[in-house]
């Protein structure tokens, strides 16, 4: 049921994992689910505790450039 219930609402399997989308699906919208992937990522990863005094950084560089190392 669960997995019914997100692929009507979301158009992937398992959201927001890009690889379980549908591609034939109308309503799905890639783009949000690279951004929630992308924030998801960043949260699990001590987003919050990142001290931003040297400058805000996007989530895709937080993710990609060990950034959490210093959180």
């Amino acid at each position: 049921m669960w997995v019914i219930k997100s692929t009507i609402v979301s158009g992937c399997v398992i959201y927001p994992i890009k690889l379980t989308c549908f591609n034939n699906l109308t309503w799905k919208d890639i783009n949000q689910v690279q951004i929630a992937s992308n924030e998801n990522q960043t949260w699990v990863k001590s987003w919050l505790g990142y001290d931003c005094t040297s400058g805000e950084i996007s989530h895709s560089d937080y993710n990609e450039n060990f950034n959490l190392l210093k959180t």
